[in-house]
């Protein structure tokens, strides 16, 4: 069956292009456009007529003609820059119709490409009520829509790309130590001396002849001794600092490659001397005795059996060398994407909320004086020019004045690391956490992901998320609010495809897990279900084991499994094979060029799941009867009786089966109070 939006990505609804109203605007809601005469939705269609708006610019600027055509365009154009539309609405309006406006001038495009929502996520509806997206207060300097001046995004751009330089700076210095500490454990420190003689012909340059490789044994190097390792991974990392260091060292390797031992100067003096010690010296011991004060009084010049080794270190250095340049940012001030500094007084640039998924944050600290962020509670406030942070007990003074590699501290915090970066009025918060933390904290959310997909009860859990968003929003279950919210509006998850439900129903488990922890110092207890789940489950008639239910899932998922026993993903196998029990705990396996066949327990016995690489490279889970489906870094596949959870970080993927709930959500004491019926007489 195909519904309104599982058809090809050119079947969007057009509402001043159709004859009729859309399927999702209710009679009460109806208005007439006065450019193009056509019918419109009212306050609860606006999203969904801001979304449609940036569909057809995206046509536009992609080639396309839009869908309804340009004089659909500039009808829906015309009605959005005249309407009276909420804040972030109104920004959404704003960028599109610059890159609109700028494709008409045949500019390059302001922005990048992920200015506008993913069509996949956009796919299904999400009229007002029915959005999961969480929109919190918004700072004054947000609302009142003022824009930053030209020199305001100068300084920003300029800071934007030192943060962001400083912060791939600390990071390869952390690499470098990293690998330096294995180097240093190498037979030979081939490597380390490699290292050593670049950096020194690179100081050298032209005024200096070049270093040879040092000896092994070399006691003027001295590679074992800590200070001198420290020393050298410093030297190396500020050499990346600049384009000009980069290229200067890379050349030098690339030298010590092809001529590890290259002549001194003096060596054919040093020569002729020799020749001429054994001919003067009168007994052995006395030329032995010369030629060894003669070489002692020139640098030694290496082993020349040792080139082969030489040359492989110095390629191990150049492609580890490689390895970091390409996570390295811009050298030259970049282009700062919309809506990316937390706080930040400008209409496209400044957002209010941070990203729920991200590991780095860029806040404007002017606008705020602190921000709850994945679980950590950061502040900070002015000390004169200098800025202080505080974080889990701890705190670090940041320098403005300082130089740019001394503005940067570590606050170790339960579970991870937060480095903070400053240039002017602006940090960069970086979160370090490790790879299996990451991986725990996916599959706690993909547990959430996968209560919401359960579709008992004409999608019950869904519906109550949805209420229980649109309390935190600070509005009310109203009397269309509940006709959105009843029975009858899970039809449109029932025709959606399963990628564009997966999608939606991630991003409303996210915005659910930011507003949860948004208020500073907040911790949830985990034996109080929040209130506005509650609320919205009694105004549903939905049985109070629903909203609980869902609550220790999101519980689960906002402070991390921790403190409800842990999401343990396991150690993973390298075998072919893997078993996943029916306890829904997870199980663990490396995916590599092989494929991978996992068997399940409990009620999905006799089914299989195949994780491969298939020929584009992307990882690929597919079941007997589902189409195969991507596996990027979370996946949930509805099936009879359960969903299966994946979750992957790399190739590490942790695979676990959650069943459905039983008895039926019928069952159990209905949470709405005695005398009242969900909307459409049915209990819920």
């Amino acid at each position: 069956m195909q519904g309104p939006y599982s058809g090809a990505p050119g079947l969007r609804p057009d509402p001043c292009a159709a004859p009729h109203p859309p399927w999702w605007v209710e009679p009460a809601q109806r208005a007439i456009c006065g450019q193009c005469g056509g019918i419109l939705g009212g306050v609860e269609a606006w999203p969904e007529l801001v979304e449609l708006f940036e569909y057809k610019v995206r046509d536009v600027m992609e080639g396309r003609v839009p869908s309804g055509g340009h004089r659909s365009l500039r009808a829906l154009r015309y009605t959005l820059l005249g309407a009276a539309l909420p804040p972030p609405l109104h920004r959404r309006v704003v960028v599109a119709d610059r890159n609109y406006r700028a494709q008409l001038r045949g500019e390059p495009r302001p922005g990048p490409a992920a200015t506008l929502p993913d069509l996949a996520a956009a796919e299904l509806p999400a009229p007002g009520a029915l959005t999961l997206a969480l929109l919190p207060p918004e700072s004054p300097a947000l609302r009142s829509g003022v824009g930053a001046s030209q020199s305001e995004r100068s300084e920003l751009s300029a800071a934007w790309t030192e943060l962001h330089l400083l912060a791939w700076q600390a990071q390869a210095h952390r690499t470098l130590t990293r690998l330096a500490r294995d180097w240093q454990q190498e037979p030979g420190r081939a490597k380390l001396r490699v290292l050593y003689a670049a950096l020194e012909n690179t100081e050298r340059a032209a005024t200096l002849p070049r270093l040879s490789v040092p000896g092994a044994h070399d006691r003027l190097v001295s590679l074992h001794d800590p200070e001198i390792l420290a020393r050298l991974v410093a030297q190396t990392t500020q050499a990346l600092l600049t384009g000009a260091g980069r290229a200067a060292l890379r050349d030098s390797l690339v030298q010590v490659r092809e001529e590890p031992f290259p002549p001194q100067e003096g060596q054919g003096t040093l020569e002729a001397h020799l020749r001429a010690a054994g001919q003067e010296a009168t007994t052995e011991a006395a030329q032995a005795q010369l030629v060894s004060a003669l070489r002692a009084s020139r640098p030694a010049q290496g082993d020349p059996r040792e080139r082969p080794a030489i040359r492989e270190a110095a390629s191990a250095l150049l492609s580890a060398l490689d390895d970091l340049l390409r996570s390295s940012p811009p050298l030259v001030p970049g282009r700062v994407p919309d809506g990316a500094v937390l706080f930040l007084p400008d209409e496209c640039l400044g957002c209010s909320l941070p990203d729920a998924r991200a590991t780095e944050l860029v806040v404007d600290l002017h606008g705020g004086s602190g921000v709850t962020w994945r679980g950590h509670d950061i502040r900070w406030h002015a000390v004169g020019e200098h800025w202080q942070f505080q974080s889990g007990g701890q705190a670090a003074l940041l320098r403005g004045n300082a130089a740019p590699t001394e503005r940067r501290a570590t606050l170790k915090l339960h579970g991870a690391a937060l480095h903070v970066y400053l240039s002017g009025k602006y940090a960069l918060l970086h979160l370090e956490v490790p790879p299996g933390r990451v991986l725990e904290e996916r599959a706690g959310l993909a547990r959430l992901v996968a209560a919401l997909l359960n579709p008992a009860q004409d999608y019950a859990a869904l519906r109550v998320a949805r209420g229980a968003a649109a309390l935190l929003r600070g509005g009310n279950l109203s009397a269309l609010n509940l006709a959105a919210l009843g029975p009858d509006s899970a039809e449109r998850y029932r025709l959606a495809s399963g990628e564009a439900l997966l999608e939606f129903t991630r991003r409303g488990a996210e915005t659910l897990l930011a507003r949860l922890l948004l208020q500073p110092g907040q911790v949830p207890d985990p034996g109080a279900p929040l209130p506005e789940l509650q609320e919205a489950s009694r105004a549903l008639g939905l049985p109070a084991a629903l909203h609980e239910r869902l609550w220790t899932r999101l519980y689960g998922a906002a402070v991390g499994g921790e403190a409800v026993g842990g999401e343990a993903v396991g150690t993973p196998t390298q075998t072919g094979r893997a078993a996943v029990a029916a306890g829904g705990e997870y199980t663990s396996v490396l995916v590599g060029p092989e494929p991978v066949t996992v068997t399940f327990g409990g009620r999905l016995e006799g089914r299989g799941l195949t994780l491969r690489t298939d020929y584009r490279g992307e990882l690929m889970a597919a079941m007997p009867g589902l189409p195969a489906a991507a596996l990027r870094d979370l996946l949930v596949l509805r099936v009879p009786g359960g969903s299966v959870l994946m979750v992957r970080e790399g190739a590490h993927v942790a695979v676990a089966v959650e069943e459905d709930a039983a008895p039926d959500l019928n069952a159990g004491t209905p949470s709405e109070p005695a005398g009242r019926s969900a909307p459409g007489g049915q209990p819920g």
